[in-house]
């Protein structure tokens, strides 16, 4: 049934897949280095902030983009391939989840095993990874096997599990490590001393994770890269932090931070409202996992020490302990909504006969229902919608009949799938603050998006940095996601690098 469920989800997000989600800026910065390496470019980046496009890729991340490597390689980059990896991660997470849940007994039926499938599956927090295109589908793969490995019995193969395990925490997102020890912190008071030994076990394969991040980079020469990008994101965000902080070394970064650690905590502290309600579906679940506890405790039944009350410490610890730390978007409230959804569904157990019957379980009942609704419904009803509009096809026959494979292309986000496979060179928006004079002045056409909710052309001065005068051409897509138009460089024409395309001489004000 398990299967069957999870086939069904995979078959309607597959063939939505580029409807429900318009490409966007995170989806090609972990995206570009394994399809540079796929098309014989190296692992590099024409899209990464922190280096050349020459560099062996300097992330906090790289297990991603090499298993998309390996994806791309057997399947091809189109859009709809490239998202199906995060598809079947989610998936994958979802039967380890069942499969734990199931052995540990903390939700004992089949019914409440499926209800706390619709719980993750659908809330915002966990949609928005695996509709986004973002690697944190193969961290939540990595934490739901960590809890199925703790429920085997102490053995050499639970250890070499764990460890390997937590080799590969480092190197899915250095963010992941201090949420290791979050975790751990909560659990000691529920488990005690017998998550000691396992716990360890996962810190000897992170130790051994970074070990290995460190001699990778080292042997490429971009050791200094790959600090000044952990750094940038930890202190990112903080106006308190002068460039000249982000970019140092991690012994002057370390001192920057212990010197000036409260204003720091007091500028992080300020975004306390945000980590809790910007995600609506924890917002419900939280709600509903309170108000079973506020039913348990009129029946006497409540304890701290359960499985709902870790969910509920959860909830309450890891948005607030991960934001004072390096701050919490929302594409971290997977994090908090897993063991708060896990919780709740073992919790469910007590209401076996009807929910309904309970005083205040109609609540419960209505906030469950409800905390799916900003997730993946949020997003299905406008892409059926707009079916037509949202067709990624309409892109790829865009750039195809506006696009010759010799230009030198400066592009948006949103054509990602279509000019990266059109083009030899193209660089995009994050890459422009890294942008050599000599590529500046080789840039030859611009794919912009002038309907983007980031910052435009304009606001950016991108022709003034660019260099060079520039006209529109005639070549305009409109669709309810965004407005591609593109622009030439005058000398381009004049030197005979491209064909002349029809077009109307108009400079952008």
């Amino acid at each position: 049934m398990l299967i069957a469920i999870l086939a069904v989800f995979l078959i309607t997000v597959t063939a939505l897949s580029a409807h429900l989600w318009p490409v966007w800026m995170d989806e090609v910065l972990l995206t570009d280095p394994a399809a540079n390496l796929f098309l014989g470019h190296g692992f590099t980046s024409s899209a990464w902030y922190y280096q050349p496009r020459d560099e062996f890729w300097a992330c906090n991340a790289p297990l991603y983009a090499l298993l998309l490597f390996v994806w791309l390689k057997l399947f091809g980059l189109h859009i709809t391939t490239t998202r199906l990896f995060n598809y079947l991660f989610i998936s994958l997470a979802i039967g380890l989840i069942w499969w734990s849940v199931k052995r540990l007994k903390l939700v004992a039926t089949m019914r409440d095993r499926f209800i706390l499938l619709g719980l993750i599956l659908l809330s915002y927090g966990v949609s928005f990874n695996y509709l986004s295109g973002r690697y944190d589908c193969l961290a939540i793969v990595l934490f739901s096997a960590l809890l199925l490995a703790y429920t085997f019995a102490p053995s050499l193969p639970r250890t070499i599990a764990l460890i390997g395990i937590g080799f590969f925490i480092p190197l899915s997102g250095f963010h992941l490590v201090p949420y290791v020890a979050i975790l751990a912190a909560m659990l000691f008071p529920f488990l005690g001393k017998p998550m000691l030994k396992p716990f360890v076990q996962v810190v000897v394969g992170i130790t051994l994770g970074l070990i290995a991040a460190v001699a990778l980079y080292s042997s490429y020469g971009v050791l200094d890269t790959f600090i000044e990008t952990v750094g940038g994101h930890t202190l990112s965000g903080l106006n308190i932090v002068p460039d000249s902080a982000k970019d140092a070394s991690v012994t002057q970064k370390m001192l920057f931070v212990l010197m000036n650690i409260i204003p720091i905590l007091e500028e992080r502290f300020r975004g306390i409202v945000t980590w809790y309600v910007q995600d609506g579906s924890f917002l419900l679940l939280m709600g509903a996992a309170i108000a079973l506890a506020f039913i348990q405790r009129s029946n006497r039944q409540f304890q701290w020490r359960s499985p709902l009350g870790f969910g509920l410490l959860a909830g309450l610890a890891v948005p607030l302990v991960m934001g004072l730390l390096r701050n919490y978007p929302e594409y971290y409230a997977w994090m908090a909504i897993i063991p708060l959804s896990i919780g709740i569904g073992s919790t469910l157990a007590g209401f076996q006969h009807s929910l309904l019957r309970r005083s205040g379980s109609l609540v419960v009942v209505i906030l469950l229902l409800a905390s799916g609704v900003p997730g993946l419904p949020r997003y299905l009803v406008p892409s059926l919608w707009h079916w037509q509009d949202r067709n990624y096809e309409r892109v790829e026959q865009f750039v195809q009949a506006h696009i010759s494979p010799q230009e030198f292309v400066y592009s948006d986000f949103a054509p990602y799938y279509a000019i990266r496979k059109r083009v030899e060179t193209v660089l995009f928006p994050t890459y422009l603050d890294v942008m050599t004079d000599e590529e500046k002045s080789e840039v030859s056409t611009l794919i912009l998006d002038l309907g983007q909710r980031h910052e435009n052309y304009q606001n950016i001065g991108l022709f003034d940095r660019l260099g060079g005068d520039w006209y529109e051409t005639n070549a305009v897509l409109n669709t309810s996601q965004f407005e591609l138009r593109i622009f030439r460089r005058q000398s381009a024409i004049s030197d005979g690098k491209m064909p002349l395309l029809s077009h109307r001489e108009r400079l952008p004000s």
